[in-house]
């Protein structure tokens, strides 16, 4: 296989400066979501005859998809903006779940469930998720996800230096 030529060294600066830093951010918390096991359901679909398996949102999802979303228009937060900011970017999603105990849940727990949510709320495909970090911590008196979204130009994925 032939490896590509090198960029020239002025685009390859430029592209070190676009991967280093974000060019939009979102941080909001909500929430804990359902568990991912409680977040899908399997259905069988039928197509020309054929039975297809498949999965579909629960109704549990469904709810708190609608709930986050009407939580973050509550506080003022501009969806259309965020899909106009976010529409061409690549992201990082860093997640902190605050909750009662420590073996609640995995700490992976809520990372597709929110990823879900936040793709569907910048009208983006979920591919443009390039790192996602999740952390727990303990907070019996108020459970809840801190969720922080950052949009890259570009995305460095050779270097081990970008985001």
């Amino acid at each position: 296989m032939k490896m590509p030529a090198p960029l020239p060294q002025e685009l390859a600066d430029l592209a070190g400066h676009l991967a280093a830093k974000p060019v939009a951010a979102f941080a909001c918390e909500l929430p804990p979501p359902p568990a991912t096991n409680q977040w899908w359901e399997p259905v069988t679909i039928q197509r020309r005859h054929h039975s297809v398996a498949s999965i579909k949102l629960t109704r549990a999802a469904a709810r708190y998809k609608q709930a986050a979303e009407d939580l973050l228009l509550r506080q003022g937060v501009d969806v259309v903006a965020l899909e106009d900011t976010f529409r061409d970017c690549w992201l990082r999603l860093r997640l902190t779940s605050f909750l009662a105990t420590p073996m609640q849940r995995d700490v992976d727990g809520p990372v597709k469930p929110l990823q879900d949510l936040v793709c569907a709320l910048l009208g983006v495909n979920d591919a443009r998720v390039r790192q996602v970090e999740a952390t727990l911590r303990l907070d019996p008196e108020r459970q809840r996800v801190a969720l922080r979204v950052e949009g890259y130009q570009v995305w460095d994925a050779g270097s081990g230096t970008g985001p």
